[in-house]
């Protein structure tokens, strides 16, 4: 006798076949994910720099074994990660970029966003992470460092008449800079894309000359304790910096600073 499967075992089948089409589905919007993560780990173990091209399309479909919208999805994330850049055209192709401060600060704008967080924060943040990296950078001082302080320092003066966007990029040059030379790749992506972020929505405070003036001899006497491996000056003097521009932005820039950070 052939037993007719009851109401309640055919609602388990059902069920049980919507939940294996739901684990299809996700596992299917991974695939994208799983495949930005290999590339990206190709990128990095074959140290490839800003510039050089990652492998043709067909080249990486026969390498991952992916369909081409999977490929093309992953591609796209790490494309607006920052990671690539697509050029389009017959010599064109996904090519690596440089690590860009701008670019990791758009990334850091949407968690910032989501957690409400404001400019005032922000530079309560810059004021704990560049002393920090002030003083390792005159602890670790290499000479290639010691060449990018020197230039950037100068390049400063050599704006002090510009522009306020062009005095905006020197100011962030010198402590980008600095941040870089402190050899904390952590740190220094982290320090460099709050100045982005900064900059980007507050831009220069200082448009008067004798203020630009007083802004740059600061910046020569931080350059100055970096170059002569004076940590604990270094660590000072950056910290009475950032403390002097939070007055004046505080003064001047209260509206802004108690703005919420938004994606950028």
């Amino acid at each position: 006798m052939v037993t007719k499967p009851s109401a309640n075992s055919e609602q388990s089948e059902v069920e049980r076949t919507r939940t294996d089409a739901w684990l299809g589905m996700e596992r299917a919007e991974k695939i994208p994910e799983l495949l930005a993560r290999r590339i990206l780990r190709e990128i990095t173990q074959k140290n490839l720099g800003a510039g050089d091209r990652l492998p043709s399309e067909a080249e990486m479909l026969a390498q991952f074994g992916a369909g081409r919208a999977s490929l093309r999805e992953a591609l796209r994330i790490l494309e607006i990660h920052g990671i690539i850049r697509i050029k389009p055209g017959p010599h064109g192709g996904p090519r690596v970029t440089d690590l860009s401060p701008s670019d990791f600060g758009q990334t850091t704008t949407v968690y910032l966003q989501r957690a409400g967080a404001d400019f005032q924060e922000l530079l309560e943040a810059r004021l704990v992470i560049e002393p920090v990296m002030a003083r390792l950078a005159a602890q670790r001082l290499t000479p290639e460092n010691a060449e990018r302080i020197r230039a950037a320092a100068e390049w400063g003066w050599e704006a002090v008449d510009a522009s306020a966007e062009v005095w905006s990029a020197a100011t962030e040059e010198f402590h980008t800079v600095v941040a870089g030379a402190s050899g904390n790749r952590v740190l220094d992506l982290q320090a460099s894309s709050l100045i982005s972020i900064e900059r980007n929505r507050v831009g220069p405070i200082f448009n008067d000359r004798k203020d630009r003036e007083r802004t740059l001899r600061i910046h020569d006497r931080i350059a100055e304790a970096i170059l002569g491996r004076d940590p604990v000056k270094a660590e000072e003097l950056s910290r009475k910096h950032i403390q002097a521009v939070a007055k004046v932005m505080e003064a001047n820039l209260g509206h802004l600073l108690a703005e919420k950070i938004e994606w950028k």
